[in-house]
This record gives C-alpha cells, sequence and structure tokens, in this order.
C-alpha cells in the first residue's frame, strides 16, 4: 500500500502547489510510482505548473459522474509524475466516499500519492483516508504561521496525524534582524516537527510564471531533500546556528 501525502496550509499563497509538483517530480525521479492529484477545486494550478498535466483531457469531476475511469482520466507521460486534473467544482459529501476508495485503491498501484489541496481548514477528505501524511506548508510570518497551527489542530480534531511541517520562503538574514520568526519559535508555534526548510528563491517566482520546474534551482533542491526523508532517507535538517550565520 502507497502513502498518500496531503500538502494542506491554512492560509492560501504559501507555495502548496508549487510544493506538491516539484515533490511528485522528485519521487518520480527517484524510481517510484507516484500519482500527482490536484484537489484544488477548479483552479488546475497543479496542471499548469506539471507540463505533462496540461495534457488533461479529463477531471476529477468526470470520474466522480462515472462518464470515466479513474484510470482513465490520469495522464501519463514518461519521465513525470502520473496526473489526475481538479474537479471543477468542490466533492461534495456524497461524492466523498467514492473519491476516497478510489485513492485507497489506486494507493495500491502506486508508491505515492500526492493531493494538491486547497487553503483552509477543511479536513474531511483527510478525515475520510485516515491513513494520510498532511504536510503542513508555512512561511515565517504570523499570519502564515496562526494558519499552520489552525490547520493542526483541524487535524487533529478530526483524528488525523499531524504531520509534518515544511517552511516555504526562508530567508535566513531576516530572522537575524528579528523580521522573521525564528525557526525553532516557529516548529513551537505550530506545534508539529519540521521535515525540510525551502529557500526563498526567485527561480520558483520564475518557473511559475514559465509553467516549468528546473529541478538544479535551489528551492527544488530543497524539496528533494523533503522527498528523501519522506522515502525514509536519513537526510539530515540544516543545521539552524549555521544556516543563521549564512
Amino acid at each position: 500500500m502507497g502513502q498518500i501525502i496531503s500538502v494542506v496550509s491554512g492560509k492560501g499563497g504559501v507555495g502548496k502547489t508549487t510544493l506538491s509538483v516539484a515533490l511528485a517530480c522528485h519521487l518520480t525521479a527517484m524510481g517510484h510510482p507516484t500519482l500527482l492529484v490536484d484537489t484544488d477545486w477548479g483552479m488546475c494550478s497543479a496542471g499548469y505548473l506539471l507540463e505533462s498535466g496540461r495534457n488533461a483531457v479529463y477531471t476529477l469531476q468526470d470520474v466522480l459522474s462515472q462518464r470515466v475511469s479513474f484510470f482513465e482520466a490520469i495522464v501519463q507521460e514518461k519521465g513525470c509524475p502520473d496526473f489526475l486534473a481538479t474537479a471543477n467544482a468542490p466533492v461534495v459529501s456524497q461524492e466523498l466516499v467514492l473519491f476516497t476508495e478510489l485513492l485507497k485503491r489506486a494507493a495500491e498501484d502506486y508508491d505515492y500519492i500526492v493531493l494538491d489541496r486547497p487553503a483552509g481548514l477543511d479536513v474531511s477528505l483527510e478525515q475520510a483516508l485516515g491513513k494520510v501524511l498532511p504536510l503542513v506548508v508555512c512561511t515565517p510570518d504570523p499570519m502564515s504561521m496562526r494558519g499552520a497551527h489552525a490547520m493542526v489542530e483541524a487535524l487533529t480534531s478530526a483524528q488525523c496525524p499531524q504531520g509534518r511541517l515544511v517552511v516555504n520562503r526562508f530567508v535566513p538574514s531576516l530572522v537575524q534582524k528579528k523580521m522573521a520568526a525564528n525557526l525553532e519559535a516557529l516548529c513551537d508555534e505550530v506545534g508539529i516537527g519540521l521535515v525540510g526548510i525551502i529557500p526563498l528563491d526567485d527561480r520558483a517566482a520564475t518557473d511559475a510564471l514559465q509553467g516549468k520546474g528546473h529541478l538544479t534551482a535551489p528551492y527544488q533542491k530543497a524539496i528533494a531533500r523533503i522527498a528523501r526523508r519522506l522515502t525514509g532517507e536519513s537526510v539530515p535538517l540544516p543545521n539552524l546556528k549555521k544556516l543563521l550565520k549564512s
């Protein structure tokens, strides 16, 4: 049975889609059969960042309406993660059971399924799945930290795993100037363990504009390290004291 990874945040604009797409690409490059599912209803941002995703003919809505099968709707391209495009509208309660069952069945064929989730505190899908690993994404600012903490509380209330924290757009110099949260304080505030730090990188914005992902960019290398940790490799986190001196 494969691992389902849900990329979540309480607040929008923290880089969930960029992380979801890059993580799926790195897991695929490591040799793991991986499925990326865009569940950010109606937006299809993941389908834009993942070039092969632009070839999607069917969406999750077609699957839930039973016009096509789950696997007929999946876009497959060599060297890329498999991809299922988002539904045109939020999955309603009567569709949630079917969607959950489809994901659980798909997990028998994939090592990893990465879900790009919409911002907000709706954890109904995570609750229905049960065995899911949430990656809670935040940036080192007070509003994002509050959103991440609220997400952890929502997951806990729904009896879901609390997950792991990914800090995005980290700038050591801003921490030194006390203009951004210290990582240790941030982890204490959010309340879960850290799995990765992604530096602020202009290439991420450029890649988003171009709809491409350059796997050698600094932010991509950081996501590659997260992927390796998630697969069980012993990849140490950066030394925070050294990081703040850099």
